[in-house]
């Protein structure tokens, strides 16, 4: 319990000494002459910025002057939404004079200003919307002694002249449309409102030093000379003389202007005027002189030079100036590379349209000149990677154009994702590369394969696999010329297997071979798996070739070795029929020998036999009688012609019909006997080959 006390008291002790060591604070006074009461001594030692709110009075202004003067409060003191009584603001109602404030907000309530800014020096003054009756009461212009003037919206009338004044910057509403005048010495940058129709004179002020040529606005209906000489003819302010730094050459006059009050420009100011207006502007108490020349539209030089005569001056109020014609520019585009490397330089173009542009003059700007520099001749020079915005506008700002480059750094190399890739024919895959260095450089690649036949290849690196073989993929950088490679091998693999027979009868002892038809013709690997699913009824050898063992039924299964799902199956049957005893009543059997073997052929039955001797000098398994005259014997013998079990001998009687086989002249058991020698002798010949 003591350990929380301790923590909540920590947490609190925090919390108060925050506030303390606030350093803005915003109070909405409610009661005028209370403001005091809201700030406590240690606050008022801390504070910095302040803001107020409700209604406050002089002495509540007291107050204020108070934690100015004696306190820190010199950042911000924003009174833009207060009320005070009498709806006025004097200095001496702050009771304090030559402090220094950052930012002033004044009420927006307030319409009479009575030197109140003269209590302190500014950097930054927010006015209200009263400007006219506030700087310019019974003639007496106030010192502003701020550096810059922020003017809020609502505002649509400003006029304030006074030379010495301080002020460097003024920011004008949106919403204002007149200005009457502007001065100030030290006056340098002003944002011309977009809405602004009434443009004073600028003489005085250091604006002329932006740069030589002066744009006016084209909402602008009526404008007094920013370009006349004035009383600062000679001076360093002056615009008169063209051929002096910082002084105004050109001037560009918007379509829309009605009125010009050119004042003293016809003593001797040498200007540049460009006009698109077809129809003259009205000119106020003044005329051009031959020093200004004065461009117009093709076809309105006589129109300006007849317009507005001066019986005071005794010429035409533009008729006095140098008067030429002018093809203005109705579109611009900028000859510009999509992109460069570090270290590249080029001269960038533009074309105009119509060809015949008067002034082809260019103002050339870049978004970021640390990536991209460029001169106003247009030519550029690319210092390090990054993305930039080129902008050429015309010489009357009318047209203009943008363009984007990317510089990279120079590609050093090109790496790929595989350097080497197995595809199957139709199957699809993608290689990734990238140009060296990663991040900078371009990544412009082009792919390319060195056989169609193989493989081919897209502009992003999308591989196809057309046929079998290898073949060498190229990734090469535009840049440079650098070559990363893969090699791509492409196998077509068997996608279908079909038996020519799907069922089979063989008797025991007979074979027959199965054959398999691989699919695709250009399979890669045709190597055919083949089993039986009962080896006892019969076998299958690596070729196909099955056996009938016994008697029964199986079935014989060929498998693709490259594709398991690839596969057929023949069904085999085996009838139980036992070999039949061969027919031994010849009666004109013919003898054949061949090698270990004794041939006869029987013109009855259909069948052929065959006897092998079980040694290879004698013979046994069979008796020779003598009848007359004729030989007949009997052999024991095997069976080799189809459906004949050779595992079952039969008994063949056989019948020599006066043969004499030994040629003596007799037959007898001699001619048996040279029967049995010639088989042994066949026998040991063949048994020789064998061996």
């Amino acid at each position: 319990m003591k350990k929380s006390l301790f923590l909540i008291a920590v947490v609190l002790c925090s919390c108060l000494n925050a506030f303390s060591q606030a350093t803005s604070l915003t109070i909405d006074c409610q009661t005028p002459g209370w403001l005091a009461s809201y700030i406590n001594p240690t606050v008022a030692q801390n504070i910095r910025s302040l803001t107020v709110t409700g209604v406050i009075n002089s002495t509540d202004l007291a107050t204020i002057g108070n934690l100015v003067k004696n306190y820190q409060l010199n950042e911000r003191l924003n009174l833009e939404n207060v009320d005070i009584e009498g709806n006025k603001l004097s200095g001496d109602m702050f009771g304090v004079a030559d402090c220094l404030l950052q930012y002033l907000s004044l009420p927006m309530s307030v319409t009479k200003l009575e030197n109140c800014v003269n209590w302190v020096k500014l950097d930054t003054l927010v006015c209200g919307s009263e400007l006219f009756p506030v700087f310019r009461q019974s003639g007496y212009l106030p010192k502003i002694d701020a550096k810059h003037l922020i003017i809020r919206e609502g505002v649509v009338y400003y006029d304030y002249s006074v030379e010495a004044s301080p002020i460097e910057e003024i920011v004008f509403p949106n919403s204002l449309k007149y200005i009457s005048g502007l001065s100030g010495s030290n006056l340098s940058k002003i944002n011309i409102p977009p809405l602004v129709e009434h443009l004073g004179s600028i003489i005085g002020t250091k604006l002329n030093l932006n740069g030589d040529t002066l744009y006016i606005p084209n909402t602008v209906k009526c404008l007094y000379d920013n370009w006349g000489t004035g009383g600062y003819r000679n001076g360093d302010l002056g615009w008169s003389n063209r051929d002096e730094n910082g002084k105004i050459k050109c001037v560009y006059l918007p379509e829309s202007l009605d009125t010009l009050w050119v004042i003293q420009l016809h003593y001797g100011a040498k200007v540049d005027i460009h006009i698109k207006a077809k129809t003259p502007p009205r000119i106020e108490n003044g005329y051009f002189n031959s020093n200004t020349i004065v461009y117009v539209p093709v076809g309105y030089k006589d129109v300006y030079k007849n317009t507005g005569a001066n019986t005071q001056y005794g010429a035409g109020q533009w008729g006095g100036a140098t008067i030429m014609e002018e093809v203005y520019a109705e579109q611009i585009e900028i000859n510009a590379p999509e992109l460069l490397y570090v270290g590249d330089s080029q001269k960038l173009k533009v074309e105009f349209t119509p060809y015949n542009v008067s002034f082809k003059d260019v103002t050339w700007d870049v978004s970021d000149s640390e990536i991209l520099s460029l001169t106003q001749d247009g030519t550029c020079s690319a210092l390090s990677y990054g993305t930039v915005q080129v902008t050429a506008i015309n010489a009357d700002r009318s047209c203009s154009d943008t363009k984007t480059i990317k510089v990279y750094d120079h590609t050093t190399g090109v790496n790929i994702s595989k350097n080497a890739l197995k595809l199957t024919v139709g199957e699809k895959a993608t290689l990734i590369a990238n140009t060296l260095p990663i991040g900078t450089s371009d990544e412009m690649i082009t792919w390319s394969t060195n056989d169609e036949l193989v493989a081919t290849v897209d502009d992003k690196g999308k591989i196809r696999g057309i046929g079998r073989g290898t073949c060498t993929i190229n990734a090469t950088s535009v840049d440079g010329g650098y070559t990363a490679t893969c090699e791509v091998t492409v196998t077509q693999p068997v996608e279908a297997l079909a038996l020519e027979k799907h069922s089979l009868t063989l008797k025991i002892g007979e074979t027959e071979r199965l054959y398999a038809q691989i699919a695709p013709l250009l399979a890669g690997n045709k190597t055919v798996n083949w089993s039986s699913a009962d080896e006892e009824v019969a076998s299958v050898d690596s070729m196909g070739t099955v056996k009938a063992l016994a008697a029964g039924e199986t079935w014989i299964m060929a498998v693709s070795d490259d594709n398991p799902e690839a596969k057929d199956s023949c069904q085999i049957v085996v009838p139980d029929t036992p070999a039949p005893a061969p027919n031994g009543d010849c009666a004109t059997p013919t003898i054949m020998f061949s090698g270990n073997k004794m041939t006869f052929e029987c013109e009855t039955p259909d069948a052929e036999f065959t006897s092998y001797l079980t040694t290879s000098e004698e013979f046994s398994g069979g008796e020779v009688v003598i009848e007359n005259k004729d030989i007949t014997f009997t052999l024991t013998v095997y069976a080799i012609a189809p459906g004949y079990d050779r595992s079952k001998p039969a008994t063949m009687k056989f019948t020599v019909k006066k043969s004499d086989v030994n040629g003596d002249g007799h037959i007898d058991v001699a001619d048996i006997a040279t029967i049995i020698s010639e088989m042994a002798a066949r026998a040991r010949e063949q048994k020789e080959i064998d061996e």
